[in-house]
């Protein structure tokens, strides 16, 4: 309820929203912050708004997929991390370590990913945008990626680590720590084992985080 408490101007107020889930499904939240944004209200009034909507809403299907599966990769120099979501569900996860040789470990990561989309029926794809263009190694296995997913015509969403730590805290997270701290809290149950690597769980965030922000735009 954090994202829904910030994109309504009231972050402070997230244990507010977060007993309103409590009370409703998603998909009311959801119709009823709809509702708000089509009608056109002031940004200061998005709050007030929402709640007059939220109690003369009546539960609605808000004609999402929840079918369409999103795949969130976590790229490092040695190793690609994948994380397959349905709706916010984390469905499959997994890491593949790499060849120390540049060649190899390319080839490694497109086969890798190649087998995930093909196999797990993707629609998707989410991939934490570069910054650190001194990571060179981890900078031209992201491209390879890249141009695979848009040779084959998947969708991409780039998200940056900013807008991850944003995500997951109000304050903001002040580091990728904290970040997976928060992401295993939130999904260690939805994991097929105790100690996830880091690269998993981070491409798990991004995936949730992903999922989470296109509830808000149907």
């Amino acid at each position: 309820m954090l994202r829904l408490a910030q994109k309504l101007g009231e972050p402070v107020a997230t244990e507010h929203y977060a007993q309103l889930a409590s009370r409703h499904s998603d998909e009311t939240l959801l119709l009823a912050y709809r509702h708000t944004l089509n009608h056109g209200h002031p940004p200061r009034d998005l709050a007030r708004s929402f709640h007059v909507e939220l109690a003369a809403s009546r539960e609605q299907q808000n004609g999402v997929d929840r079918t369409e599966k999103l795949l969130a990769i976590k790229i490092e120099r040695r190793c690609i991390a994948v994380a397959v979501f349905v709706g916010t569900r984390l469905d499959y996860h997994g890491v593949r370590h790499l060849s120390s040789q540049a060649d190899k470990a390319e080839a490694s990561a497109i086969h890798f990913l190649h087998w995930v989309i093909e196999n797990l029926e993707i629609s998707s794809v989410a991939l934490e945008r570069m910054t650190n263009g001194s990571e060179i190694r981890r900078a031209v296995l992201n491209q390879a990626v890249l141009d695979m997913l848009r040779s084959n015509a998947i969708p991409v969403w780039e998200i940056g680590k900013r807008e991850l730590l944003e995500g997951y805290g109000y304050p903001p997270l002040e580091s990728r720590i904290k970040l997976r701290e928060a992401a295993h809290t939130i999904l260690w149950s939805m994991f097929t084992t105790d100690k996830p690597d880091c690269q998993e769980i981070d491409a798990a965030a991004l995936g949730l985080h992903v999922q989470t922000e296109r509830l808000f735009l149907y």
